[in-house]
């Protein structure tokens, strides 16, 4: 058995999902008097995602409670939402041609959501399936995603399925206040806004975002930059059909090499 005050260096190199199957691991750590881990936790964890970077231990009884209770987004994983539509077949000259006895389709589409813990996130639009899209919402060592942006702009040859879907992806950035997470996406036309409010789901604490708001600033092109901008006087979209609903957390596994690597 290795002594107390190692053990307690090697945690301090783990992220939030690796150390408590550590203390799982080693009885030894759940007998430590000091909160010294859990104190660096909150520090790790608190001062990248809250608006106003402040720690308030003695609010919340100390490091480890609130660590188990302050509102957070969880890293280990991904907010997931699946809608549903029905819609009836339309038969005419600009549609194609489907068979006589379907009479109306059924369409999903999902929105991916997955935070990090440098203050970045990712998200996506998409008819893909979770079993699908999980390899692409990778995150390195450190939990970050700032690496991924690069790599969505090297496309291999000979991976245009992969490289569709990396489209897809875009990379945002998001912040919590209070018990609400806001995030901001910045696409290739838009720049989309989300504002939720973080609850507890099945799968334990902080594992539901409930939609709150949802706006989109549109882009228009700048001669000037010769870029897509959000110029004085742009135009702002409210989605209304998207509030009240859920998005719940699914666990992405622990890899350290990216899929398109």
């Amino acid at each position: 058995d290795f002594p107390k005050d190692l053990l307690q260096r090697i945690s301090l190199f783990l992220n939030l999902d690796e150390v408590g199957t550590f203390l799982c691991a080693h009885l030894s750590m759940r007998d430590m008097g000091d909160e010294t881990l859990f104190q660096i936790l909150c520090q790790r964890t608190y001062l990248v995602q809250s608006k106003r970077k402040t720690l308030s231990p003695i609010k919340w009884g100390g490091w480890r409670s609130m660590l188990l209770r302050r509102p957070r987004v969880r890293t280990n994983g991904m907010y997931c939402l699946k809608n549903t539509q029905v819609k009836e077949v339309v038969r005419d000259m600009w549609s194609d041609p489907l068979p006589a006895h379907m009479m109306v389709i059924n369409s999903s589409y999902y929105r991916y959501l997955r935070f990090f813990n440098d203050g970045t996130c990712l998200y996506a639009l998409t008819h893909h399936p979770p079993e699908k899209m999980l390899k692409f919402f990778h995150f390195d060592a450190q939990g970050s995603a700032s690496t991924a942006p690069e790599p969505f702009k090297r496309r291999r040859k000979g991976r245009k399925d992969a490289d569709k879907l990396t489209q897809e992806i875009h990379l945002g950035s998001y912040a919590i206040r209070r018990n609400d997470v806001e995030i901001s996406i910045d696409t290739p036309f838009s720049v989309v806004s989300f504002e939720a409010e973080i609850r507890h789901g099945r799968r334990g604490h902080f594992c539901m975002l409930e939609i709150k708001g949802h706006s989109s600033y549109s882009k228009t092109w700048n001669p000037h930059t010769e870029q897509r901008e959000i110029l004085p006087g742009g135009c702002r979209t409210h989605h209304s059909e998207t509030l009240g609903y859920e998005l719940h957390f699914r666990r992405v596994p622990l890899i350290h090499r990216p899929v398109w690597e």
